[in-house]
């Protein structure tokens, strides 16, 4: 068994350092990160999103543990389709390390607040 976290790239601000830096502590208590990279998900094809999503988790396996830092700053498509991945695998457990709920944080309505929760 092998415990995972994620950890977001091309993330400015205080957001991008504060995911890295858990990520680091994470990382030297044994934890394997599963890198992703911000950028604009808009253009991706379901087929594109999904290759994608299968070389973040291209390391997971049945009974794994993945922290999940959130949000991923790639939307709210590209979180749930990732979670999903995630939950396709026998016995993996999921925690959410939430640092921020972008609808709160930017008033986007209560639908993208009630998906954020979903996911």
């Amino acid at each position: 068994m092998k415990i995972h976290i994620t950890n977001i790239y091309n993330q400015l601000g205080t957001q991008g350092i504060a995911q890295q830096k858990i990520a680091k502590v994470a990382k030297e208590m044994g934890f394997h990160e599963m890198g992703m990279f911000r950028y604009n998900t808009d253009y991706d094809s379901d087929s594109e999103l999904g290759t994608r999503l299968d070389g973040i988790i291209a390391s997971l396996q049945w009974g794994d543990i993945v922290f999940v830092q959130s949000p991923s700053w790639n939307g709210l498509r590209y979180d749930s389709r990732f979670m999903r991945k995630i939950k396709a695998y026998r016995d993996v457990k999921v925690a959410v390390f939430v640092h921020d709920v972008i609808p709160l944080a930017f008033d986007s309505g209560e639908g993208n607040l009630r998906a954020t929760i979903n996911i």
